[in-house]
């Protein structure tokens, strides 16, 4: 299984094709098998950069690692892809996958030529934003602050 280090983890990723490069991230459960046959089909004519994010699947949890955070995340993509030799990318990111890449292009603009945000949760419109936040995987504790199994 391929994996690169990257800001302290491994990270698990798929990459197939040729040309120009796209990274494609998955919403809060998925991986990058979720993208298997898009991936193909894109694959004649890009290089396709599907991952596992840090602590989801094949992309093991750092040593004490407990939670995470939007910028946590988006720096493990920025530098996936320039570990990879594949900056700046073409970027469609799913539901929180699309949060992350709105964060790569507010923060991490030299890695992202252009981007796809699909089904981003608006976080900032709901009563309790830090409710929704746990409850799609971006803090690992419960309403109460205790660790969630």
């Amino acid at each position: 299984m391929p994996s690169v280090a990257v800001n302290g983890t491994d990270i698990y990723y798929e990459l197939r094709g040729t040309g120009p490069s796209v990274l494609l991230i998955a919403g809060a459960g998925g991986d990058a098998g979720n993208f298997d046959r898009v991936a193909g089909l894109l694959a004649d004519e890009f290089t396709v950069l599907s991952y596992d994010r840090r602590g989801k699947s094949r992309s093991p949890r750092p040593a004490g690692w407990q939670t995470t955070s939007v910028a946590e995340q988006a720096d493990d993509a920025a530098a996936l892809l320039t570990v990879l030799g594949l900056a700046p990318a073409a970027v469609y990111g799913n539901s929180y996958g699309a949060i992350l890449a709105l964060d790569l292009l507010v923060r991490h603009l030299a890695v992202v030529r252009s981007a796809v945000l699909h089904e981003p949760p608006l976080l900032s419109v709901v009563k309790n934003p830090g409710e929704v936040q746990a409850a799609v995987g971006g803090d690992r504790r419960s309403r109460h602050g205790r660790r969630r199994s």
